[in-house]
């Protein structure tokens, strides 16, 4: 509740400084959502679970929108869970040049693969738990970036409409992923924070003549440097890059989703680089009020140990979401997992400790407003 405060005060001082409003727009529009999770699971850990069940993760997020003019807007997000302290994500200005160009600017949700958009918003999405291929622990899709971005829509009459989207800057304070068995050195596991200097980012998304059927291709290119836990400053140390395929097809009953990721992390002072590789398919029914879904994640988040559970992860899901009124689910869904990097590579679990299959129980409430 003491979170909730705070982050309503937040955005009451964010609506304060807004300025008026043109044309038939709001002067602020403010969104909110949340989610309260409960996570049960084998011996590995992962996301703070256990075999006695936890009711730690949640989240409280509010999406706040003022109009400058009818060309331009700011745009801004913030969140609190019970373990973080409340802070903003991302805010930026969005500025409509033409009809078809708009120039964002701040610190802005990076446009890479499906979720990434909205993978806090848990409503928005088909399951309780995102794609493993988006989370921290493997470091291969990242939160923000701060810069400048491009968005362009072209339409292409009879074969549907392209939007590219070209971005610069850097993504300061990034989760490295040093908390892998192969960055282990005498002194303890190497964790520290990255700067992603000189970055340049795309997403190309092409809504086919398929109704509901979009096609997309998005990835990075960028410099590592990185400060470790032992103040070591490694300096500009290499290219990290990113390449993620996508398929969307959504209609009326059906979701369905597939993407496959590639990610190559640079050597650091004393350690070796990391590539990992990642993909999934999931897909969803909606029957009235209810959503059965099942989903298959494959990820190897070090390629050059891609035998060993310490590194891989092979989940299914399944699971039902049932709407229990409008902007409101409850979700229950099954993991049965062969393999355990992502508890490896979060810090939860050590190298070859693990157990190689396990199973993982998630119910989840989430509501927008």
């Amino acid at each position: 509740m003491h979170a909730f405060r705070k982050t309503a005060l937040a955005a009451a001082a964010c609506a304060a400084l807004a300025t008026p409003a043109f044309a038939d727009e709001p002067l602020v529009s403010i969104h909110g959502f949340g989610n309260q999770d409960y996570l049960r699971s084998g011996d590995t850990g992962f996301l703070g679970s256990n075999s006695h069940g936890t009711w730690q993760n949640d989240d409280l997020g509010l999406v706040l929108r003022g109009t400058v003019n009818d060309k331009v807007h700011l745009n801004a997000m913030i969140q609190a869970d019970a373990t973080e302290p409340v802070q903003m994500l991302w805010y930026f200005v969005d500025w409509q040049l033409s009809d078809a160009l708009t120039l964002k600017a701040g610190r802005v949700k990076m446009p890479l693969g499906i979720y990434n958009e909205y993978i806090d918003t848990r409503g928005l999405q088909l399951a309780a738990l995102t794609p493993l291929m988006y989370y921290d622990a493997i470091d291969i899709v990242h939160d923000a970036y701060q810069g400048v971005g491009l968005d362009y829509d072209y339409a292409l009459g009879h074969y549907g409409k392209l939007t590219a989207q070209l971005y610069f800057g850097n993504t300061p304070n990034s989760p490295a992923p040093y908390a892998a068995p192969a960055f282990n050195s005498p002194q303890g596991t190497l964790e520290a924070d990255t700067n992603d200097l000189h970055l340049f980012g795309y997403r190309f998304t092409w809504e086919t003549p398929v109704d509901g059927l979009r096609l997309l291709a998005s990835g990075y290119d960028t410099k590592t440097q990185t400060t470790n836990a032992f103040g070591q400053q490694a300096g500009v140390v290499g290219n990290e890059s990113l390449y993620i395929l996508s398929a969307d097809y959504t209609t009326e009953t059906l979701d369905i989703k597939s993407e496959f990721a590639h990610h190559h992390f640079p050597a650091l002072v004393g350690t070796p680089g990391l590539t990992s590789s990642a993909w999934y398919v999931q897909g969803g029914y909606h029957i009235g009020a209810w959503t059965p879904y099942a989903r298959y994640d494959s990820v190897t988040a070090d390629t050059a140990h891609s035998g060993d559970p310490s590194y891989y992860q092979h989940t299914f899901v399944l699971g039902i979401d049932r709407l229990l009124a409008p902007n409101l689910h409850v979700r229950a869904e099954d993991h049965l997992n062969h393999g355990y990097a992502m508890s490896v590579f979060d810090g939860d679990t050590a190298a070859g400790t693990g157990k190689t299959d396990w199973s993982l129980l998630a119910v989840q409430i989430n509501y927008m407003f």
